[in-house]
């Protein structure tokens, strides 16, 4: 409370950051305590007495525990950069690696626009001067592997003042002397950062692999422990793709191992405790008692299953852990390996497992978390696209688990960032704000007005709401939710594996060649901007149809406009936007990417032309699987007892036990198919089977062997504001007329999909 230097100037706030992990109780006390000191700061600099440490190193541990905290407190990080900023003379090489590493896995907003200029100029002379005068990184990999990973994750991996640090990575990486003194995180980090910075060539790639190989076969981890870096080193495969994507073969036979492990409970270092989750971080009490009353009544009902807290206890996840999962099916269903199948399979089922448990435990039931939701649920309510609030359009998505929302522009998915909890501070510095549109409403107080107690997730910002992907608060379309955990994971595992569809309605600049297909430029995303590029970042896949060119009058020149669908593979931040910019042809009205021609696009059109007008591929049951029996975990876990720990071999003999438990489990749980309720479609929406699988599949679909019930999909036409902008607009060909006329009709049964389009101009071809 005095100021007095002795609070930073000790490691106290290092220890508060590193017990964060240590429980729920714990982690409150923590973060309460970061917020203090934070609080501290800010009202000793607002006094100008000046910080009260003098050493770098201080301040890159503040910084350090904010990040082990995931504690967006954004003030007391601006703080900290602008005096470390100042002092990036005085860092050493600890210092800095500490500092970079902390920004990078909080992914801070340096700068409200997107310009990193303030911290990469003098940051960039700091660490051209580390560079410069350790000679032998073999003797401190820790640090160049922070620095890499942090200045990746910040994405500046393309400025010139970053350069020197990716000559002096790929320089090491090709001695095996520094490649064999890094521990497995080091390597995992290492190899991350190269892929995305382009640098990670297959020799490099293997040899990375191979050493992490070598050193997990010498240690006693458990499954959780091993998958972490397997799916590590998996993902950067999927990132750095071409040349390398052989290695995931190579990884396949430990994935699987190490996977069927998991899922038969035969880590013998599994632990048996609880994982600390945070899905219960709102109304935890009131889940609680519910937990309780469930406890009891499915003890009642069956005479020889686990009870309710038994089974939760048991097939839970810890959040690292389901990360890991999800890492791995991105990766192998990205490059179509004949492996992915598998893996994606056993995947499913343990996130499934998770998710039940989370239904159990929560008091959130299956069938009664339906109860009270409202009648939108059953239609629109007659309501239609025009409306400017959000409404449900049909809940007969996975017999009744999940459901389609219509979002307005000018509502905002305020959805959980990636690594933090409902309980962190979290800024949204960093997210698109509309230019015109007044104040944003959130989408988490229209959930919390539908939900029940029997949908806790509609109010848990750990597992985003219940919903499944983000729409720019400027955009409006479709969004796809659960009510329940089980149908969240299941539809979370789809969109990781691609096979759910999702379709644009996109107004951009220019008469764009209706020979351009595909737009396959990397993103690196920055704060709120994303870049694309050639060589560095993450991959990404837009899939486009010109399906019409149009003109409208201004000041006496014809402005030309390109009507596009689009369908998109991956779902980076802007992806759209970023690549059409990439091209030269920005989405109208943008004011982000299109600055200039800002002010003449609103004048005819209210905001950025873009409409999620379909998602397809949508599963239409949950697959339901209770538990392992007794009898085949049993009887699984003999024929797996001679494995050794991450065998080659071991996973072949594995995966016989491992399908019988599947299957045995699957066999004695009811379908939830006779629990399904017709849709009544909105106007000017659609719900019906989808006429074909992804734009886009993988080579091998790993839900095939899940269900033979053809998806779903759900259409809704251009709204209001959109149509009216069209009206501006005249064609430029008869093709193009009629396409402007169907977007125009805003009809959702003759307006065309993707899909629909792609088949159109197939046959036009051959004919």
């Amino acid at each position: 409370g005095s100021g007095a230097n002795t609070g930073l100037d000790d490691n106290a706030v290092v220890i508060f950051g590193g017990a964060v992990d240590s429980n729920k109780v714990g982690r409150q006390r923590c973060l309460r305590t970061l917020q203090a000191v934070a609080d501290l700061l800010a009202d000793i600099k607002s006094k100008g007495k000046g910080w009260p440490t003098s050493s770098p190193q201080h301040l890159s541990n503040l910084a350090w525990s904010f990040a082990t905290a995931s504690c967006r407190e954004s003030e007391a990080l601006e703080l900290i950069r602008v005096e470390m900023l100042g002092r990036s003379k005085e860092m050493n090489v600890q210092a800095l690696a500490t500092l970079v590493w902390s920004f990078g896995k909080l992914a801070y907003s340096l700068e409200g626009g997107g310009s990193t200029k303030p911290f990469e100029e003098p940051l960039g002379s700091a660490l051209k001067s580390v560079l410069t005068d350790v000679k032998r990184w073999e003797t401190q990999p820790q640090h160049l592997s922070m620095l890499a990973w942090g200045f990746s994750k910040l994405s500046l991996v393309a400025e010139e003042e970053t350069r020197l640090l990716w000559k002096t990575l790929e320089v090491e990486l090709g001695r095996g002397a520094f490649v064999r003194s890094c521990n497995l995180q080091e390597l995992t980090s290492v190899c991350t950062s190269a892929a995305i910075a382009g640098i990670l060539s297959y020799e490099v790639a293997d040899a990375l692999c191979s050493e992490m190989l070598s050193k997990l076969r010498g240690r006693h981890l458990s499954c959780a422990e091993r998958l972490r870096c397997l799916s590590g080193m998996a993902w950067s495969f999927g990132v750095a793709s071409g040349s390398v994507t052989p290695l995931l073969d190579k990884l396949e036979p430990y994935v699987q191992n190490e996977l069927q492990r998991t899922l038969l409970g035969t880590d013998p270092k599994a632990q048996h405790s609880q994982p600390r989750d945070n899905s219960s971080s709102n109304g935890s009490k009131s889940s609680s008692n519910n937990n309780n009353n469930n406890s009891s009544s499915s003890s009642s009902s069956s005479n020889n299953s686990k009870s309710t807290s038994e089974l939760s206890h048991t097939h839970l996840l810890d959040a690292p852990l389901r990360q890991s999962l999800m890492a791995l099916s991105w990766a192998y269903a990205l490059l179509g390996r004949a492996g992915g199948s598998s893996v994606a399979e056993v995947v499913l089922e343990l996130l499934q497992r998770h998710g039940s448990a989370l239904d159990q435990q929560l008091g959130n039931g299956v069938f009664d978390g339906l109860k009270g939701i409202g009648a939108d649920l059953d239609g629109d309510g007659g309501k239609s696209s025009h409306s400017n609030e959000p409404y449900f359009l049909t809940k007969a998505l996975l017999g009744g688990q999940a459901y389609a929302l219509w979002k307005p522009a000018g509502w905002e998915v305020d959805v959980a960032e990636e690594g933090t909890t409902s309980n962190s501070k979290i800024s949204t510095a960093g997210r698109a704000r509309p230019a015109h549109h007044g104040p944003i409403a959130k989408i988490s107080s229209f959930l919390a007005a539908q939900s029940t107690s029997s949908t806790p997730i509609m109010k848990d910002m750990s597992h985003d709401l219940g919903c499944l992907h983000r729409l720019d608060a400027n955009s409006s379309g479709l969004i796809l939710g659960a009510l329940t955990y089980r149908a969240f994971y299941r539809l979370h595992w789809c969109l990781h594996t691609y096979q759910i569809d999702r379709e644009y309605f996109v107004l951009c600049h220019g008469h764009m060649d209706p020979a351009t297909e595909q737009i396959q430029k990397r993103l690196l995303v920055r704060g709120k901007h994303t870049y694309a590029n050639d060589d560095v970042g993450l991959p990404s896949l837009t899939n486009v149809k010109v399906v019409g060119h149009a003109q409208r009058v201004s000041e006496g020149q014809k402005q030309p406009y390109s009507l596009l669908v689009i369908s998109i593979k991956t779902g980076r931040q802007h992806q759209i936007r970023a690549h059409l910019a990439s091209l030269g042809h920005p989405v109208v009205c943008d004011l982000q990417y299109f600055p200039e021609g800002f002010r003449e696009d609103v004048s005819w059109c209210p905001r950025n032309f873009i409409h999620r007008a379909y998602l397809g591929g949508i599963p239409v049951e949950v697959e339901p699987r209770q538990p392992t029996s007794a009898n085949a975990t049993t009887a699984a876990t003999t024929a797996t007892a001679t494995n050794p720990p991450l065998s080659a071999n071991a996973a072949t003999s594995t995966t016989a036990a491992a399908t019988a438990a599947i299957a045995a489990s699957s066999s004695s749980s009811p379908s939830s198919s006779s629990h399904r309720s017709p849709s009544s479609p909105a106007p000017s929406s659609s719900c019906s089977p989808s006429s074909s699988s992804s734009s886009n599949p993988p080579p091998s679909s790993p839900s095939s062997k899940l269900s033979s019930i053809a998806p779903t999909s759900v259409f809704l036409g251009l709204p209001e504001d959109l149509l009216g902008a069209l009206a501006s607009l005249d064609p430029c060909c008869s093709k193009s007329e009629t396409s402007l006329s169907l977007w125009k009709r805003g009809d959702s049964m003759e307006a065309k999909t993707f899909q629909e389009w792609a088949t159109l101009e197939k046959s036009a071809k051959s004919e």
